[in-house]
């Protein structure tokens, strides 16, 4: 199980970074939130779409702000170009709500995962190693069961409420960015 740290401390591509992190009481909303300004990097990454076309997600310049709701079990990295542009929203769903190490938050991936593009349409990533940590008992069923009501959860918020879920995550920016 990955551990995944707002400040991406041990993800070795990332080269040189601008990193900063907020509390955010706000909107209805309690938690941390960290902004990344990619200086240099190792390799660039390219996500591809369930329908083929690919999209370079993580690139000199780009930015990844990252959401750590703190009664949750997910997480949200919005992935921003060089000019601000939004690639994607990209849900982790967590073992555990968020917990901090000397202030910074981290989660702990529960495999499944939630994309998000721009026009709201989501697909689901990596359910096949989920049902594989639940067959080789490194999950509960609990824990699997949790990680399919969470999807559920995020996905009935993009479908009713896509509009106010991008208001939220540009306020967050603004709170954020300066």
């Amino acid at each position: 199980m990955k551990v995944h740290y707002a400040d991406r401390r041990y993800d070795k591509n990332i080269l040189k970074k601008d990193f900063k992190i907020k509390d955010i009481d706000n909107m209805g909303f309690i938690g941390k939130v960290g902004l990344i300004k990619i200086k240099d990097l190792q390799n660039e990454f390219v996500g591809t779409r369930p329908d083929g076309s690919k999209t370079l997600l993580i690139a000199k310049n780009y930015k990844l702000m990252t959401i750590f709701p703190k009664k949750e079990n997910y997480c949200i990295t919005v992935m921003y170009d060089k000019n601000w542009n939004i690639l994607q929203w990209y849900f982790d769903i967590n073992r555990y709500v968020c917990k901090y190490d000397d202030g910074i938050p981290y989660s702990e991936d529960l495999y499944l995962d939630v994309v998000v593009l721009p026009n709201g349409e989501f697909y689901s990533l990596d359910e096949n190693e989920l049902e594989e940590a639940l067959s080789k008992k490194l999950i509960s069923k609990d824990e699997f069961d949790m990680a399919y009501k969470t999807m559920d959860k995020i996905t009935k918020m993009i479908k009713n409420e896509f509009e106010k879920f991008c208001d939220f995550t540009n306020f967050c920016l603004e709170v954020i960015k300066y």
